[in-house]
C-alpha cells in the first residue's frame, strides 16, 4: 500500500517519503523503514534537521552503531550493511537530540532507488478530488481534468541530474471521446504525454512525456495537470529515473 502507514504507538513522520521507502516516529526515535536497499551501502536520509547520537539496525539485538554524516544542513548519511538484513523491510532505528524534526521535500536520488511521486503525497489545488481508498490499483487521484486543477510536489536532487519521468494511470470509462494528455512543469521545463484509453480502471499504464533536470539545493515545484479533456483518469504516480 502507498499511504503513509504508521505502526501502534508511533506517529506521524515530519520528512517526506524517501526514495528507498518511509519513516515513522515516536518520540525522539525515528525509524527507517527501508525497502529499497542501497547496495552501495550509503542510506541517504531526505530532509532530516534533528541532530542523530545513535543509529542502529533493529534486528541487531547488540545495537551496533551505524556510522552517521551530515550531507549539508538538511540531509544525513548513515552507513549500512551493503545487503540488506530483511529484504522485504529493514528498519533502521535513528535516536535524536529531542522530538524529530524534518523539514518536508522530496529528495530526489540516483538509481536503482525509486523517486515515486504518489498522487496521494500531492499538494492539491482546485476542487472536487476524488481519491481512491489506497490498495492495490486503487491508490488513485481523480479531479485533474476540471479546469484549474493540480497536483504539486516540493522536489530537490542529491546531485543535479537528468530524470526520466513515467506516468501511471488508467481510465475508468473506456473508450474515450477526448484523449487530452498530461502536463508536467518543473521551472521552465514541460513535457507532456497523451492519455490512451486503458482496458480498466485497475490496468495500470505507463507513459513516458520525456526527461526534466533537477537542481540539488533549492525546492523546486513539480506540477502535474490535465489538458484537453474533460474526461476522467486514474492518477496514480509519477516515477523518476536518473539517466545516470
Amino acid at each position: 500500500m502507498p499511504t503513509r502507514a504508521t505502526k501502534r504507538g508511533t506517529e506521524r513522520t515530519p520528512l517526506d517519503r524517501q526514495a528507498w521507502g518511509d519513516s515513522t516516529v515516536k518520540g525522539d526515535t525515528l525509524y527507517l523503514h527501508v525497502m529499497n536497499w542501497p547496495a552501495n551501502g550509503r542510506l541517504l536520509i531526505g530532509g532530516l534537521v534533528s541532530q542523530v547520537r545513535q543509529a542502529y539496525l533493529l534486528g541487531d539485538p547488540t545495537k551496533k552503531s551505524l556510522k552517521t554524516e551530515r550531507s549539508g544542513s538538511e540531509d544525513l548519511l548513515v552507513q549500512v550493511p551493503t545487503v540488506a538484513p530483511d529484504a522485504v523491510d529493514t528498519v533502521v532505528v535513528l535516536k535524536t537530540d529531542g522530538p524529530v524534526q524534518g523539514s518536508m521535500g522530496r529528495l530526489l536520488q540516483a538509481q536503482p532507488l525509486s523517486n515515486r511521486l504518489l498522487g496521494f503525497d500531492a499538494r492539491a489545488t482546485g476542487k472536487g478530488f476524488i481519491y481512491g481508498d489506497g490498495k492495490t490499483a486503487q491508490y488513485y487521484v481523480d479531479g485533474l481534468e476540471k479546469s484549474g486543477n493540480s497536483l504539486t510536489w516540493d522536489v530537490r536532487s542529491d546531485e543535479l541530474r537528468s530524470y526520466t519521468v513515467e506516468v501511471k494511470y488508467s481510465t475508468p470509462k473506456p473508450p474515450r471521446s477526448q484523449e487530452g494528455r498530461f502536463v508536467i512543469k518543473v521551472g521552465n521545463q514541460v513535457v507532456s504525454t497523451p492519455i490512451q484509453a486503458t482496458p480498466g480502471p485497475k490496468h495500470i499504464t505507463t507513459a513516458e512525456p520525456g526527461t526534466l533536470k533537477i537542481q540539488a539545493n533549492d525546492l523546486e515545484k513539480m506540477t502535474l495537470t490535465v489538458e484537453g479533456t474533460t474526461e476522467p483518469v486514474h492518477f496514480f504516480e509519477i516515477d523518476l529515473k536518473s539517466k545516470e
